[in-house]
């Protein structure tokens, strides 16, 4: 039996190695892929944040926070009330402490969270009722920096 393992994010290629973990040989498969540079997201709840689309129910995005105070917003839409979950964590070999804010479609805090579960990821779950929300995406302090996930569940 064979297996394969992701490298850390801005390596390329893929590890391969034995199922009793004895072996491991060189990358076999190369992998080109292109990191954005600069601020990929607006940093307000406005009609400009990046729209997270929702397919079953759901929306992951990814993304990173490129220098301090960078917050990175998303909109996303319910068609009716709904309860909504929003898990944000750190990704790959980031130690981001994430901060999570959910705006209402006029720019109004709905909720925050900064540490779920004592950890430094963020997670709200929240009932709401149809309309445009925002989610702002930021460190602890506006003051890290780093690689994030971003997780939508609807039920």
């Amino acid at each position: 039996n064979f297996g394969w393992a992701l490298l850390p994010t801005g390596t390329d290629g893929v590890d391969w190695y034995s199922s009793n973990n004895s072996v491991t040989w060189v990358p076999r498969l190369s992998i080109d892929y292109y990191i954005p540079n600069g601020d990929q997201h607006t940093n307000a709840p406005t009609s400009a944040a990046t729209a997270l689309p929702i397919a079953n129910n759901a929306s992951t995005a990814f993304g990173t926070l490129e220098t301090a105070g960078d917050r990175d917003v998303f909109q996303f839409v319910l068609t009716q009330a709904s309860s909504v979950t929003l898990n944000l964590a750190s990704f790959g070999a980031s130690t981001l402490n994430t901060y999570l804010r959910l705006y209402s479609s006029t720019g109004m805090l709905v909720a925050e969270n900064n540490d779920s579960n004592s950890t430094t990821n963020s997670k709200l779950t929240l009932s709401l009722s149809a309309g445009t929300y925002y989610v702002s995406v930021a460190s602890d302090l506006d003051t890290g920096l780093g690689d994030y996930w971003l997780d939508l569940l609807i039920s």
